[in-house]
């Protein structure tokens, strides 16, 4: 989504044939060779002939006002082919189309902030860049994503594919963060008779709804979503930028209260504002070919977005999706390992943009349904995601400690605290480790921990977070993960969205159930690592920043806030692990016989296992939890 004030790094930080990418036959290296596995590699056939010419070489026709429903004006500026060596351009072409707030910064500078824009266009596509209203040169308020906001980039696209003088009748989209919710939104909820033009999305990173930057399950985050959304307020909207009219500037000052004041909600309710900013309502009803894109250490759009997209988009739509271990990033550039940045990115992007926008054929049909990497930088293909298919693992909850028991008993009990500080001496929590494991332990799609609690207040903010280690003990990069519940807010997840319009005091002094989703998440743990489970009354901002990315230091540490809002109730909760109330850490692991696929990245062609690696920690993830004995 957005994120921070610095104009480049709103672009991209914080903010084709896809089908080129056909499985060649297995290479035969020799036995044992750690290079083994599926090659993949995208094949897009638009080749780099032409010349880029600027909206403004042509301003009459490149550059173009046209009116949203209530009257406001809507910026869309594009860049075309020329020709170049004796290519000539055709007459007509598909467009790509960017829809993003951050335009009026950069109007020439998309090339450097993460947007390929000469790529596409010497490869016979035009890039359009429409400035969202409330920003750039569009005037009227800035909707973040709202009703109007989605009507206008569906009357975009609907200018882009049926009038734009240019136009073959095939538009498609691109864009991380706020450009990804832009395409996403869009293609599920715009006007059907105007999006009926977009045919391919590809969209990086892009938010589920909008409660969730500033909730978790009906926990709210201290600051994170209020401050976000000021800052973003103050560096997109309400300063001028370049080339507005006086009449423009004025519209945009003194816009958003409504999104401000629901900033300063604490309930943790999912209200009449955040439904109508809830975008997987809009999946099963996407017809344009998508391509999903996310970091699975994300924590600016934190990967629970995938989950109920990804999986509800329509079997008669085509749609690949790519999780792999960076952060708010494209996978090309991106700061987790250099190593394993993928130089094949824009190659499957082209290949899916020849493939839906030009009908070649590049074979992005054969792609496995999902690309996923690990925390040890191995790909394998899946069928789905979050939901894999893959064999269920569990880790049961026990006394001193112990997390991976198979006959768990007793209880654990925590203070919740006050959360007033980072160093609140009020709070307590319960930590479980599994000690070093007998063999790899991967932990894969959406983990769920089934937590049995006695609460003595009837509210409790629960905070639950994973941490790996290595054989060494140290962090793993990208290793961990967290999870948040009211139990005030204890509905059912609908389709993968939290949507329980108002909390309901808790049972005091009886075990009450409680399933806590993780983000989704590929955490591998090395033979002799371990795994640690922590429950408490809050999550420190610090760790919405991975300590072992190494992304600098986080500006709000030692400020005395906290990532989440402990409830206030200052609820002693005590967590009960026996085989009456067995609390369990459940997830999926990958299948006995994954198909690791061998992909283009900075090491030149990524390795693969010659064989199956054990993905079971040595038995322990399947271990039955309080089996009968032969006595009983």
């Amino acid at each position: 989504m957005q994120r921070g004030t610095d104009p480049k790094a709103l672009r991209i930080a914080v903010p084709a044939v896809l089908s080129a990418i056909l499985f060649l036959p297995s290479i035969a290296y020799p036995e044992g060779d750690p290079h083994d596995g599926t090659l993949f590699e995208p094949h897009p056939m638009s080749e780099p002939l032409y010349a880029v010419q600027p909206p403004d070489a042509d301003p009459d026709r490149q550059q173009h006002v046209l009116k949203a429903a209530d009257g406001v004006d809507l910026y869309v500026e594009t860049w075309l082919p020329a020709a170049k060596g004796g290519h000539v351009p055709p007459e007509e072409i598909p467009t790509v189309v960017l829809m993003t707030p951050y335009a009026g910064y950069e109007l020439e500078g998309l090339m450097d902030n993460g947007y390929p824009v000469e790529y596409f266009v010497s490869r016979g596509y035009a890039f359009a860049e429409h400035h969202i209203r409330g920003t750039g040169r569009s005037g009227g308020c800035l909707d973040q994503t709202g009703a109007k906001q989605i009507d206008d980039g569906a009357r975009v696209i609907e200018y882009l594919g049926r009038d734009a003088p240019w136009s073959d009748g095939n538009v498609g989209s691109y864009g991380i963060s706020y450009d990804g919710e832009a395409q996403t939104s869009v293609a599920g909820l715009g006007d059907p008779e105007k999006t009926k033009y977009l045919k391919a999305i590809v969209p990086v990173s892009a938010i589920g709804g909008q409660y969730e930057y500033s909730y978790f399950d009906g926990v709210p985050y201290l600051g994170w979503g209020l401050l976000q959304n000021y800052a973003f307020y103050l560096g997109v909207t309400a300063l001028p930028t370049t080339s507005i009219s006086p009449m423009q500037y004025l519209q945009k000052v003194g816009c958003q209260p409504e999104f401000l004041a629901a900033s300063l909600d604490q309930s943790g309710d999912w209200t009449p504002f955040w439904h109508s900013r809830e975008y997987r309502t809009g999946a099963p009803t996407v017809r344009a070919a998508t391509l999903l894109v996310h970091g699975l250490a994300d924590f600016s759009v934190l990967p629970i977005a995938t989950a109920g997209f990804f999986d509800r988009l329509p079997e008669t739509t085509p749609h690949k999706g790519v999780f792999g271990i960076w952060e708010h990033a494209f996978p090309d550039d991106h700061a987790v390992r250099a190593e394993w940045n993928r130089q094949d990115w824009l190659d499957m992007v082209l290949a899916w943009y020849d493939r839906y926008l030009k009908g070649l054929p590049t074979g992005v049909e054969e792609w496995p349904n999902v690309q996923v990497q690990g925390t040890d930088g191995l790909w394998r293909a899946e069928a789905d995601w979050p939901s894999t298919g893959g064999p269920g693992g569990r880790l049961a909850l026990g006394p001193n400690g112990k997390l991976g028991v198979t006959s768990p008993s007793g209880e654990t009990t925590y203070s919740e605290g006050t959360g007033l500080a980072l160093q609140d001496p009020t709070a307590s929590r319960a930590v479980y480790e599994t000690g070093p494991l007998a063999e790899r332990l991967e932990v894969t799609g959406q983990p769920v921990l089934d937590l049995w609690v006695v609460l003595d207040k009837p509210d409790a903010h629960l905070v639950a977070e994973i941490e790996t280690f290595d054989a060494a003990g140290d962090p793993i990069a990208g290793g961990i993960n967290w999870s948040m519940r009211s139990a005030r807010h204890l509905d059912p997840i609908v389709d993968g969205r939290f949507v329980q319009e108002e909390g309901r005091p808790a049972p005091v002094g009886v075990p009450i159930h409680i399933e806590m989703r993780f983000l989704p998440a590929d955490l591998v743990i090395p033979k002799g690592g371990s795994v640690r489970l922590t429950l408490s009354g809050l999550l420190t901002v610090e760790r919405f920043f991975d300590p072992t990315l190494g992304f600098g230091p986080n500006p709000l540490a030692g400020s005395g806030l906290t990532g989440s809002t402990p409830s206030g109730a200052m609820t002693t909760v005590t967590i009960v692990h026996d085989c009456a109330h067995p609390s369990i850490l459940r997830f999926l692991m990958p299948q006995p016989m994954p198909d690791y696929l061998r992909v283009k990245d900075a090491r030149g062609i990524s390795p693969a296992p010659a064989e199956p690696l054990i993905s079971d920690g040595g038995g322990i993830a399947d271990a039955p939890v309080c089996a009968p004995t032969a006595s009983s």
